[in-house]
Parts: structure tokens; C-alpha cells; sequence
């Protein structure tokens, strides 16, 4: 089935663009996670975490004040605890396949979960329809993957975005419309 890679420098949209699925696929239907920024009450930015698609639980993955963290991106101390359980919970098995998996992002930070870079490997989307997000530059530890896959590319800017939108639901509708289980469009 079809992957799609969305690329952008950090701060264009795509988590932003990411989220829009969810107007339009229900959570039933789809599972993943998207990433979000954590603010202190002076709004300085102190982290991310990482939200499961379908139950909204939040997954700590960096923050500047993690200094004993055993991986570091930037000023942020990562831990890979929080995306190594939800690759856990995603991989149990309790819930219904998705047509649809969301995955923001293939990026620095969760590189260095040897579980998740196995999920992603042995990720079956015979199945099931990927949208992802990534840097404009890919990580050579994702490369695999995307032999395997032969994702289709597209590059979000700021300029872009409005139209990108409407073509990401196009595709989404397109792409689940032929899916083998549920064969419904949006």
C-alpha cells in the first residue's frame, strides 16, 4: 500500500498539516502519534512529547533539563522510554489494524529507539496506508525503510501549505477509498 514522506524545515506546518487527518479519518480507522511542544509558563519551549493517535495519551521523549538523558538533539535531553511503550502498546495488538498509520516524525529524536526503528522495519503496510512526517534532510537510519517502502516525497513550505492540505486529503481519500478492509472513502 502507499507511503507518503511529508518533508519541511522545522516550524512550516507539518504537525500542524498532520493533525488535519483527524478531521477527516476517524481514529478508528487510523493510529500513530504526532509530536507537540512543551512550553514553561513563560512559554519558552522545554520539550516534546509524543501523543498516541487513537487514545491521546502523551509520551515524554526530550527537555532541556534532562541532563543525565543518555541521547542528546540540540539543547534537548532525549529518553526513549515514552516512544519505546507506545511502539509497545501500537504492536500489542488490541485494537483493530488501521487503514491509516500517522507517523510525526521520522526525525533525530526518534532515531535513537531501537525499538521503533524495528517497528518501522517489520511495519506490515500491505494492509494499511502510511502518512509521515520528516526532515527536509532524510536520516540515514530511515533509508531502509523507504527501499523497502518506496514512499512517494512531498515537500511542505509556508508557501505551500493551504494547497498541500487539500492534496493530503485527495490522496488520504484516494488511497483508503481502495483499502482492502474498509474500502470507504472520507
Amino acid at each position: 500500500m502507499p507511503i507518503l514522506v511529508i518533508r519541511g524545515f522545522p516550524g512550516v506546518g507539518k504537525t500542524t498539516l498532520i493533525r488535519r487527518i483527524r478531521e477527516w479519518v476517524p481514529p478508528a480507522r487510523s493510529a500513530g502519534f504526532y509530536t507537540v511542544e512543551r512550553r514553561d509558563s513563560t512559554g519558552r519551549r522545554v520539550g516534546f512529547d509524543l501523543i498516541d493517535w487513537r487514545s491521546g495519551r502523551e509520551y515524554p521523549l526530550a527537555r532541556v533539563d534532562w541532563a543525565d538523558a543518555p541521547y542528546r538533539v540540540g539543547k534537548y535531553g532525549v529518553r526513549t522510554d515514552g516512544l519505546d511503550t507506545w511502539v509497545r502498546a501500537a504492536t500489542a495488538g488490541t485494537s483493530p489494524p488501521p487503514a491509516l498509520w500517522v507517523i510525526d516524525e521520522l526525525g533525530k529524536m526518534e532515531r535513537f529507539s531501537a525499538e521503533f526503528i524495528t517497528w518501522l522495519h517489520t511495519l506490515d503496510l500491505t494492509h494499511a496506508v502510511a502518512v509521515c512526517t520528516a526532515p527536509v534532510r532524510i536520516l540515514p537510519v530511515y533509508r531502509p525503510f523507504f527501499r523497502k517502502w518506496h514512499p512517494e516525497f512531498w515537500t511542505l513550505t509556508r508557501a505551500n501549505r493551504a494547497a498541500l492540505a487539500d492534496r493530503l486529503r485527495t490522496w488520504i481519500a484516494r488511497h483508503l477509498a481502495s483499502h482492502p478492509v474498509t474500502g470507504t472513502s472520507l
